[in-house]
């Protein structure tokens, strides 16, 4: 007894642990290991083969100070206004709760449809887990624990979108990013494309100023009638005071002063007619050539 005791090892003897006290205590265990070991493996293998393989598709979004931040809506005042200052943190947050609410997925799910949504799972979750959701379900509503009524695709559709997608803002950047988790690379990109792509669209709608293109559209209605109405009244004070246009006025000089040199011509012939008379004689003939 005394001899056990002294040969005791550990933090309780106050005696350091060797390697060989180490190896002798695994090999003392050594079936108490394998069979944890061989569990562990086990569970391990289930869990590869049954667990859903995942595919991301990824995104990113630049957020910068925008005219709509820096602009007054045409239809008001330019007396004294009040200059709100909003923070870059706020204008994140702001678009983060767009990207993540409830109408954006709705509108994704009408878009690509709920078929779309519920067939992106993968093979594995497909066959094995989504499979034993199934059965569980059937089992409870036969025995009365679970209600019988079915939610709609569109509803299933939209809960399982919002749960497949994540967004997030890195830290001391302008940048948002968003993920799609899906069970096949192809419909996690579609999902995500779709999803930008109505973003866009209310992110356009949100910042459109109310009124603003019937106000313009009103005001070049007016400035057309306005400059055709002085057009008009510049046309009847030409007319009233004889005056024509720049073309018409060029034309006018240019037909006088064809007549003028008409004239000229003219005048030059009749005056040699008349010098050779005068030299020659009155009884003379002279041919008369006029140069046109």
């Amino acid at each position: 007894m005394d001899r056990r005791i002294s040969r005791a090892h550990g933090p309780l003897s106050g005696n350091p642990w060797t390697p060989w006290d180490v190896a002798r205590t695994v090999w003392g265990r050594r079936y108490t290991f394998g069979f944890v070991a061989l569990i562990g493996v086990v569970f391990a293998a289930g869990a590869a083969t049954i667990w859903p393989i995942r595919f991301d598709s990824e995104a990113k979004l630049f957020v910068r100070m925008g005219r709509e931040n820096m602009t007054v809506d045409p239809t008001a005042s330019t007396g004294q206004l009040v200059a709100v200052q909003s923070s870059r943190d706020t204008e994140l947050n702001s678009l983060i709760e767009i990207l993540n609410s409830r109408a954006l997925a709705s509108r994704t799910v009408d878009r690509l449809g709920p078929a779309a949504i519920l067939a992106s799972e993968g093979a594995t979750e497909r066959s094995a887990i989504t499979e034993a959701k199934a059965r569980l379900k059937a089992a409870l509503r036969s025995v009365g624990l679970l209600n019988s009524s079915e939610i709609p695709d569109a509803e299933r559709a939209t809960k399982k979108l919002m749960s497949m997608f994540r967004v997030w803002t890195p830290s001391r950047s302008s940048v948002i990013a968003m993920r799609v988790r899906s069970g096949t690379p192809e419909s996690a990109r579609t999902i995500l494309a779709t999803m930008l792509d109505i973003y866009h669209e209310e992110h356009l709608r949100i910042n459109h100023n109310e009124g603003a293109l019937d106000f313009f559209v009103e005001q070049a209605a007016v400035d057309k009638r306005e400059r055709e109405a002085a057009a008009e009244q510049l046309r009847a004070a030409k007319n009233r005071l004889g005056l024509v246009s720049i073309e018409g006025e060029r034309g006018l000089i240019l037909n006088a002063i064809g007549s003028l040199e008409q004239r000229s011509l003219a005048s030059a012939s009749a005056r040699a007619i008349a010098e050779q008379r005068v030299q020659y004689g009155p009884d003379q003939k002279f041919c008369n050539t006029d140069i046109a």
